[in-house]
């Protein structure tokens, strides 16, 4: 009906075929971030993603994976406000 919804709610099913989504473009990157494990090192517009997506999502992000084995993670640390 022309609004948005409330975050965490939805409409009973019957009436989800009447929402639709909105859309948002980010900037990605081409650098190639394999096994890099220290937040400095990532490129800088991923560092960017990271902070649209946290504001986006509400929660800090803690753990960003960078390729498959265990040690191919960069670990944030939580920034106060």
């Amino acid at each position: 009906k022309g609004k948005k919804l409330e975050p965490g709610t939805l409409p009973p099913a019957w009436e989800l075929s009447k929402v639709k989504p909105i859309f948002q473009k980010w900037q990605g990157w081409k650098e190639d971030i394999f096994d890099i494990n220290q937040e400095k090192d990532l490129p800088r517009a991923a560092r960017n993603f990271l902070a649209k997506l946290e504001k986006a999502v509400g929660v800090p992000i803690l753990l960003v994976g960078t390729g498959p084995s265990r040690n191919a993670m960069v670990v944030r640390k939580i920034k106060k406000a």
